[in-house]
């Protein structure tokens, strides 16, 4: 009896053990299962954002030219930002599971180091597009300077721009080649660079060169020579507004040194037909006296000599090349007693000028040069009417030769109206009327049988003869007194 009540308790411990066991294996098999659906899964979606980054890689790879370290042609910086956001959009794999496979860890490692790996790349990308703007930005023009793997042949230096802005880029985008590893994009941003300081320096040496001119002067002892080596400068200079302003500057240095020269070969000229006179007067007198003597007559007829001691003015140099009439006149009024205290100088500055350029009212243009289009005289009325502010004078126009010569008698010189060298006239038409180009005043201080003195403020004192003078002064005989 003993021994079957033992045996009841026995079976039902074994079933109870039994029952835990199958249990256990059933939780066991059921997470094993769940598992493997979640590494499935997970497989799946890392499948998916392997993917999701290769469409990226493709849109990165399309911001990027073919050529090794450019970017593409006409890139936008909406292309870039669109990428970025795709980056940006994109969710690294988190799993709200235990992960113990390490292939899968492995896969998940290297999703997120390609998707860094992207981000580092557009980085740089967007790097090296903004330097590619701030580069373009140093020139003019339609075409970029750098658009992809192209760089313009012909750039030239961005209107205004200013040393200053060029260093300030330089320092953001030039990278120095010591040690010869900069690639090829950025040798060319380098080149680029070099170029914008080489033309900005061309600019500056020509302005500093053009400092000969200021204040609407040029600077005393400035030549031909100096004017030729800027001019080769200037014509080097890229930049047309730039060129524009600096050919305005050297063409007002080209027209003083041509008026410089003008006056230069005029005075030369002139000097030259003065010894030409003289010597042609020395040989008249030597052959009147070897004729006087040669008629061996006791007694000779000698014509009447009058030759007034006017002082001579020379009119360049009161650096006035076109003051002949303001010359002859104070000339004539300082030998009169009057307008001792003037120089040539001081006496131009108070000659009356007419702004519209009509010598009836005034004096056309300006005394100290030659102005092109503009008749550069004053006439007898408008003359003696500014010359009686200083003494006696009158507007004696018409006179004949001989009563020029009683004039003289009478030690009265006359300022007189002739043709520069007592050449044939030539003839200008203008608004007011008809001028002789080529016209020129002095003193008349004297006469003698067949030759007439003149004190002529750009040549000198010297004898004319009589033929030459009463043609030329007959064309107008144009004549002011001094008394």
């Amino acid at each position: 009896m003993k021994f079957k009540l033992l045996k009841k308790p026995l079976v039902t411990a074994a079933t109870i053990i039994i029952f835990i066991l199958v249990f256990s294996g059933g939780v066991f098999a059921y997470d094993q299962y769940n598992y493997k659906q979640n590494i499935a899964n997970a497989e799946d979606h890392l499948s998916d954002l392997h993917k999701e980054l290769t469409l990226i890689k493709d849109q990165v790879n399309l911001l990027k030219s073919d050529t090794p370290d450019f970017l593409k042609a006409d890139l936008t910086q909406k292309e870039i930002d669109e990428v970025k956001s795709s980056l940006h959009t994109f969710k690294k794999p988190k799993f709200d599971f235990d992960i113990k496979e390490n292939d899968l860890k492995k896969k998940i490692e290297k999703v997120n180091t390609e998707k860094e790996s992207l981000k580092i790349e557009v980085e740089e990308i967007t790097h090296k597009f903004s330097i590619q703007e701030k580069v373009n930005s140093l020139f003019n023009g339609e075409e970029k300077a750098i658009n992809g793997d192209t760089v313009s042949q012909n750039i030239v230096i961005a209107d205004d721009l200013d040393a200053e802005k060029v260093i300030e880029i330089k320092n953001m985008v030039f990278v120095d080649d010591e040690a010869g590893d900069v690639n090829e994009w950025q040798t060319t941003i380098n080149n680029l660079v070099k170029e914008a300081e080489t033309q900005i320096n061309q600019i500056a040496t020509v302005t500093t060169s053009l400092e000969i001119y200021k204040d609407g002067k040029v600077a005393e002892g400035v030549t031909r020579k100096e004017y030729n080596a800027i001019k080769i400068e200037v014509e080097k200079v890229k930049n047309q507004k730039a060129k524009k302003f600096l050919s305005e500057t050297l063409a007002k240095i080209d027209l003083y040194l041509k008026e410089k020269e003008e006056e230069e070969a005029a005075k030369a000229k002139a000097e030259a037909e003065k010894q030409k006179r003289e010597k042609e007067s020395r040989t008249e007198q030597k052959t009147e006296k070897s004729s006087a003597k040669s008629n061996n007559s006791s007694t000779s007829s000698h014509s009447k000599i009058v030759e007034l001691k006017v002082p001579y003015l020379n009119q360049y140099l009161a650096n006035a090349p076109m003051g002949c009439e303001a010359a002859a006149l104070l000339q004539a009024l300082q030998y009169k007693g009057y307008a001792k205290n003037y120089s040539l100088g001081s006496f131009l500055k108070e000659m009356p000028v007419d702004q519209e350029g009509n010598p009836n009212n005034g004096f056309g243009g300006t005394p100290y040069k030659i102005v092109s289009g503009v008749y550069q005289s004053i006439y007898p009325a408008p003359l003696s009417k500014w010359g009686s502010k200083y003494g006696s004078v009158s507007n004696i126009t018409g006179s004949s030769v001989e009563n020029l010569k009683n004039q003289l008698e009478n030690g009265n010189p006359v300022i007189v109206y002739v043709t520069m060298n007592w050449g044939s006239p030539q003839y200008g038409q203008y608004f007011w009327g008809t001028g002789i180009d080529n016209a020129h005043v002095m003193t008349l201080t004297g006469y003698k049988d067949g030759y007439y003195h003149v004190t002529d403020p750009a040549a000198g004192k010297y004898w004319v003869k009589a033929s030459s003078f009463e043609a030329s002064y007959n064309l107008t005989k144009y004549a002011v007194v001094v008394y």
